[in-house]
C-alpha cells in the first residue's frame, strides 16, 4: 500500500483518529502495521502513549538516523519528510527493535535532568553577561542588579 496520505491534528484526539485511518487504510492486521516517526519532544510523548494504548507497534527514530540514511535530499516539508521516514522504516523493517512507552517515572527524571541543563545554560550566559557588562559598562546598577538576581536565583534552584 503506498502514496496513501492524510493530515490529523497534533492532538489526543487527532492522534487516535490517524491511528485508526492507518489500521483501517492498509487492510491489515495490526500486528503487521509499523508506526514510525522521528523523536519531536513533547509530541512524542501524546503519540507514544497512544500507540501503546492501542497496543500498536511503533519505532521512534533519531532524526538524524534517518537523514544519514536518505543521503542528500531535496524538498522539506511534512510530506516529503513523512514519505522519507516511510521509506527509512521499509528499508530497515527486518533489523528494527519496537520501542516502548518510556515509563512516567523515567520520563519525568528525563523533563527534569533537560530542564536543569537549560537552567545551567542560561545561568553560565548571564554570569558571561554580567562580567562583560561590569567590564564594559560604569553607572548601570539596576542592569547589574538584576543579573545578580537572576544568578543567585538560579544558584538557589
Amino acid at each position: 500500500m503506498s502514496g496513501l496520505q492524510s493530515k490529523f491534528d497534533n492532538d489526543p484526539d487527532g492522534i487516535y483518529q490517524m491511528i485508526k485511518w492507518a489500521l483501517e487504510s492498509t487492510k491489515l492486521v495490526k500486528e503487521q502495521v509499523l508506526f514510525i516517526f522521528e523523536h519531536t519532544g513533547l509530541y512524542t510523548n501524546q503519540l507514544t502513549q497512544a500507540l501503546s494504548e492501542k497496543e500498536c507497534t511503533f519505532y521512534i527514530a533519531a532524526g538524524l538516523e534517518v537523514k544519514r540514511s536518505l543521503g542528500i535530499s531535496r524538498g522539506k516539508d511534512d510530506k516529503a519528510d513523512a514519505k522519507r521516514i516511510a521509506q527509512y522504516g521499509y528499508r530497515i523493517r527486518e533489523e528494527l527493535k519496537a520501542s516502548k512507552m518510556t515509563s512516567i517515572p523515567v520520563a519525568r527524571l528525563k523533563r527534569l535532568a533537560s530542564m536543569r541543563r537549560k537552567l545551567v545554560s542560561q545561568r553560565g550566559g548571564h554570569k558571561a553577561t554580567l562580567k562583560e557588562q561590569k567590564r564594559v559598562l560604569e553607572n548601570e546598577s539596576v542592569l547589574f542588579e538584576v543579573q545578580k538576581k537572576l544568578l543567585i536565583y538560579f544558584r538557589n534552584r
